[in-house]
């Protein structure tokens, strides 16, 4: 896998999303809307994080990868 200025920096923002994200969840909040919306927002985006990466994985390697996956 080549090790790109990208790829630093979307690791560091998963790693600054979970840390908000425990911070966040650690706390007692009231339960409304907003809340649920911003719990919902924080997910969607490690997970979107995440499959940043694994394009980029998929990317690189497209020639050696099974057909199915690229």
């Amino acid at each position: 896998m080549i090790f790109s200025n990208l790829l630093f920096l979307v690791v560091f923002c998963i790693i600054l999303m979970v840390t908000i994200s425990i911070i966040y969840l650690s706390k007692a909040r009231l339960d409304n809307n907003e809340n649920k919306i911003y719990k919902m927002m924080l997910f969607i985006n490690i997970s979107g994080l995440i499959l940043q990466i694994l394009c980029d994985y998929v990317s690189y390697n497209y020639e050696s990868l099974p057909r199915i996956l690229s």
